[in-house]
């Protein structure tokens, strides 16, 4: 962030954003970056240039199908097209099944082993209407939960 994006102060804390998808479209390439990842963040540029993040795009098409939208970028699969529609959506509905809830729902509920994404959702009904916090909830406390319990 700091050798491309913008650097800028905050409340006396010198702080680094995100390069725009202009200027990441222009890094070539990057130390710890492999030419296959600046390629995935070129079509992440690129589709957020064409519009494709914008957050009424996705309010309009609706969690399920800006997900599966999303999905068509390259490098971008289930866990984190789940990501971008509820980071930058909005939505505070959407149960996301990705590894690590999956993981302190077993223990946090006493099951055996993770549940099935399906299990999950069914699990996940009873957070309405906010299953989207309800896990941020969990993936944040979980292990001090565990610890404490």
């Amino acid at each position: 962030m700091a050798a491309h994006g913008r650097v800028f102060d905050l409340a006396g804390q010198r702080l680094a954003a995100l390069p725009t998808p202009e200027r990441l479209l222009a890094v070539g390439s990057f130390a710890g970056l492999t030419p296959e990842k600046v390629e995935r963040l070129h079509g992440v540029a690129t589709a957020a240039i064409a519009g494709m993040l914008d957050v009424d795009r996705i309010q309009a098409m609706g969690p399920e199908a800006a997900m599966e939208d999303l999905r068509s970028l390259k490098g971008i699969g289930p866990f984190y097209s789940a990501l971008i529609v509820v980071r930058g959506s909005g939505f505070a509905d959407v149960p996301v099944a990705e590894p690590k809830a999956l993981e302190f729902a077993a223990k946090l509920y006493g099951l055996p082993g993770p549940p099935s994404d399906d299990e999950f959702r069914a699990m996940a009904e009873r957070w309405r209407p906010f299953r989207t916090w309800a896990i941020v909830l969990m993936r944040a406390a979980g292990s001090r939960l565990l610890v404490e319990g």
